[in-house]
C-alpha cells in the first residue's frame, strides 16, 4: 500500500506527524499521528510506520518551504483574499506572512523537507495551510472555527484512528490531504506555487502549494 506523510513543525513538544493511507478517493484513511520535538524524530517516528514494501507517494508541510525577494509571496496573499471573502476572523493569522512565523516553524519545515528530499530525490513535497484548508473546505465558518475542528468531524476527507487527536496531529493529518492532491492531480484542488513571483528554496523540486480550488486568484 501506498502512504501519504503530514508534518506540523513546531518546538519542544509541539511537531506533528502523520501517516495516512493512500487511495485513488477521499476519504483517507490516518494510520497513526503522533507529536514529538524536532524534525528528524518525527521523521523516523513515522518512517516507523510504513512498511518495507510500502511507498511514500507524497508529503504535505506545514510551513514555507519557499521564499521571494519581495517579502510577501503572492501565493500567501491569494489565499488570504479567500479567506476574506468566507469572512474569517483573521486571515493574516491563519495564512501569515513568512517574515512574520517563528524560528521553529520556518527552519523545523524546512529541515523535515531536506532530510526527506535527501532520502527520496523524486518525492512530491507541498506546502499545506491546515487551517486555511478548513475555511475552503467549508468545514471551519464563522460559526466553528478551525480551532474547534476534530479529525472526527471530517469523515468525508480523513477516517482518524480511534483515539482523540492534539490539534498539532490533526494539523498534519490534514496536510496528508494536499500531498494527495499533489499526488493525484485532484481537479477539486489546484497548485499555486506556478504563479509564485521568482520562488527561491533550498529545497530541490518538485515541490507545490496545494489547496481547495480558489476560482478567484487574483491579488487585491
Amino acid at each position: 500500500m501506498n502512504v501519504l506523510l503530514g508534518f506540523d513543525p513546531g518546538g519542544e513538544d509541539g511537531f506533528g506527524w502523520c501517516v495516512t493511507e493512500d487511495k485513488t478517493t477521499l476519504p483517507l484513511r490516518v494510520r497513526e499521528t503522533g507529536v514529538v520535538s524536532n524534525a528528524q524524530s518525527a521523521i523516523g517516528k513515522a518512517m516507523s510506520y510504513i512498511g518495507q514494501d510500502e511507498q511514500i507517494v507524497g508529503v504535505g508541510i506545514d510551513a514555507p518551504l519557499f521564499w521571494v525577494a519581495t517579502g510577501d509571496r503572492k501565493v500567501d496573499k491569494i489565499v488570504r483574499s479567500e479567506l476574506r471573502k468566507r469572512r474569517a476572523e483573521s486571515p493574516g493569522g491563519t495564512v501569515q506572512a513568512v517574515n512574520s512565523l517563528r524560528g521553529a516553524c520556518l527552519i523545523q519545515g524546512i529541515l523535515t523537507a531536506m532530510l526527506l528530499r535527501e532520502a527520496h530525490p523524486r518525492l512530491l513535497i507541498t506546502e499545506s495551510h491546515p487551517k486555511a484548508i478548513l475555511w475552503l473546505l467549508e468545514i471551519a465558518n464563522r460559526n466553528y472555527h478551525p480551532g474547534g475542528v476534530l479529525l472526527l468531524s471530517m469523515p468525508s476527507f480523513l477516517l482518524p484512528p480511534d483515539r482523540q487527536t492534539a490539534d498539532h496531529e490533526r494539523d498534519a493529518a490534514i496536510a496528508t490531504l494536499s500531498a494527495w492532491a499533489m499526488a493525484h492531480q485532484s481537479q477539486d484542488w489546484q497548485d499555486l506555487y506556478p504563479e509564485e513571483n521568482l520562488p527561491f528554496s533550498p529545497v530541490a523540486l518538485p515541490l507545490g502549494y496545494w489547496v481547495p480550488r480558489i476560482t478567484d486568484r487574483q491579488v487585491p
